[in-house]
């Protein structure tokens, strides 16, 4: 897959939140509320700040992002990757 996102945006691939019991059930993690994970395969360019200035991207490809939940957009559920705005990015682990 050779995908270039734009200036800002990130293309993911959605890390799932299920947990396997000892007994090998997968159980969802829907009862508690918290940042979705992704991990980061492409980086579109640097944005550009209103005044003219670089902006430094916050995750590089490999890391993994953590981006809240966006009140208008449900996460796929069939599908595996998504396209993340720099703004929805909380937190990265490298």
């Amino acid at each position: 897959m050779n995908i270039k996102p734009l200036a800002g945006k990130y293309f993911c691939q959605i890390i799932s939140d299920l947990r396997q019991t000892a007994s090998g059930l997968f159980i969802a993690e829907t009862v508690k509320e918290k940042p979705h994970k992704a991990l980061v395969l492409a980086v579109g360019g640097q944005k550009t700040t209103i005044k003219g200035v670089l902006k430094a991207q916050s995750a590089q490809v490999g890391d993994i992002a953590h981006f809240k939940r966006v009140w208008n957009r449900a996460l796929p559920k069939d599908k595996q990757y998504i396209f993340i705005k720099e703004e929805e990015i909380v937190g990265v682990e490298r």
